[in-house]
């Protein structure tokens, strides 16, 4: 009979843990994770049982499960079981503000989740001194975590709130939001609970107006646009150029688009309708947008004034041509940072607010780079680029931290995974490769079959597209590299997006035209 491997994890780290989980049961173990995550007596209850019926527990070491309440709850619990723990790597970590408890034992490293490193987990774990029986009496359990909403919803249910308590329940909500294991339409209904407040001030009342227009409801797209599968969808036509650059805005009702007509457009998705031109000096190569949709980068300078605080959803827009040669850019998730791409075989970090370089990104063996992304929990940096290698930088130092070789011929696009566990290229050479953020393996390639412009991922990370020569862009699926639908243009497809629901597909072209796609999906 197999031996129970109990994993403590932070559902931050969710796709580590399901490798790590495959991994153990080859090596012939039975492991057992939390995929509920629901909260509650009766799911902390289960918890504790399993804990108690466990053979090891198998602490996931990351940052965040470090910093998890819910994780300490359980390694201390087993530890006062007198079960076996394993502390396992499985992201870089600073081990020496490890917890007391955790620090005495031995870890064993995974990050990389090679075959190596996978043998050396079955040593470690084999090596583990034999069980100890239950103590007698059983330790109580402890208390269940109370979850971060409760406490917020606490909060706002207290008697009174002072101006500096409305102000801190705001600033919670607003680092919740940027969390993927917390569900929107919660932190909505709290904003919605807070607002029926009496004692509400009315700057309050304003910052809570804009946090439910950008927290939109996961899986929902925003009122203002819900047609049905038969119903047309826009075309966004005014471009006189190759339309070079797409993007959405989170709330999924604006898109942006940049051209070599030298202009920026933002437009309205329900109608089609053009809202804003802003003119450019020079062709529009490249613009990335924010998280929160507040910030707009465009590497070209623009007619009006260079930072534009427009009445457009309250946008800022940032032309400054910072450094020359620039042909991609992405923010960092705070959006106080540009990450840019240039033709002169370096990227730059570049922050906004007070138009300064702070950091230069650059390796020997590096050639032209034609496109970058940061990671969601902005730590690191993809780029791509004419040496045929993806490069993955450590943004808080501007070192190399691996590359992922299998391509061909150039990169022309990068991105990274939802939850940062993958990342995806696109080529010349035709294809578009997934490959493991932690060890460079590549898992997936997809045979496009024209020259690959633009990739993308969904928000749930399941479907991938491609955009490129063959004047279409393809909807595929990750778990078998199958094509699940196929969008056509008039002329090559220069870039694609889901839209923030994943209910939609934007395509940018060189007919001179954006458009908008049911992905099919149901």
């Amino acid at each position: 009979m197999s031996l129970t491997i109990f994993i403590s994890y932070s559902s931050r780290n969710r796709p580590l843990i399901e490798t790590l989980a495959a991994d153990l049961e080859g090596l012939g173990y039975t492991p057992w994770f939390d995929r509920e995550l629901t909260g509650g007596r009766e799911w902390w209850a289960d918890i504790c049982q399993q804990i108690r019926t466990c053979d090891i527990l198998l602490f996931a070491l990351t940052n965040e499960s470090l910093d998890s309440g819910p994780c300490k709850l359980e390694y201390t619990y087993a530890a006062a079981l007198h079960k076996r723990i394993l502390p396992v790597m499985v992201a870089p970590i600073n081990v020496t503000v490890l917890p007391t408890a955790l620090s005495k034992l031995q870890f064993v490293d995974y990050r990389e989740q090679s075959k190596a490193q996978t043998l050396a987990l079955g040593k470690a774990l084999r090596a583990l001194p034999e069980a100890e029986p239950l103590p007698n009496p059983l330790p109580p359990e402890p208390g269940a975590p109370l979850s971060p909403l409760a406490k917020l919803r606490d909060q706002i249910e207290a008697a009174t709130l002072s101006a500096d308590d409305q102000t801190l329940i705001l600033a919670r909500i607003e680092e919740l939001d940027v969390d993927p294991s917390i569900s929107k339409a919660s932190l909505r209904e709290l904003l919605d609970l807070m607002r029926k407040r009496d004692d509400l001030l009315a700057k309050t009342e304003k910052r809570i107006t804009v946090l439910l227009e950008r927290i939109a409801p996961t899986g929902a797209i925003p009122l203002v646009f819900t047609p049905e599968p038969s119903d047309p969808l826009p075309i966004f036509k005014g471009h006189e150029g190759t339309v070079t650059s797409i993007a959405y805005l989170p709330n999924g009702r604006y898109v942006l688009t940049g051209s070599t007509d030298r202009s920026v457009r933002l437009w309205e998705v329900a109608s089609g309708r053009e809202l804003r031109k802003i003119t450019a000096r020079e062709n529009v190569i490249c613009l990335a947008v924010s998280q929160d949709g507040k910030r707009v980068y465009v590497h070209a300078p623009i007619e009006q004034q260079d930072v534009i605080d427009s009445t457009d959803e309250g946008i800022a827009y940032y032309s400054q041509r910072v450094i020359e040669n620039v042909s991609s850019a992405a923010f960092t998730p705070d959006g106080e940072n540009v990450f840019l791409g240039s033709f002169d075989q370096s990227a730059y970090l570049y922050h906004l607010p007070t138009r300064t370089q702070t950091r230069v990104f650059s390796a020997d063996s590096s050639d032209e780079i034609y496109s970058v992304a940061v990671s969601p929990d902005g730590r690191f940096a993809l780029t791509g680029g004419k040496d045929t290698l993806g490069w993955l930088w450590e943004v808080a130092t501007g070192k190399p931290v691996r590359q992922f070789r299998g391509h061909t011929r150039e990169i022309t696009s990068v991105a990274f995974s939802p939850d940062g566990s993958a990342v995806l290229t696109g080529s010349y050479d035709g294809t578009a490769i997934l490959w493991r953020t932690a060890n460079g393996l590549a898992t997936r390639k997809f045979e496009h079959g024209g020259l690959v412009y633009g990739v993308a991922f969904s928000p749930d990370g399941k479907f991938i597209l491609t955009g490129g020569t063959d004047n279409t862009a393809k909807l595929w699926d990750v778990s078998n590299e199958l094509i699940a639908n196929t969008f056509e243009h008039d002329d090559f497809v220069n870039g694609v997006a889901f839209s923030p629901d994943g209910k939609f597909i934007l395509t940018g072209s060189g007919d001179w035209t954006a458009r908008l796609w049911y992905t099919g999906l149901g």
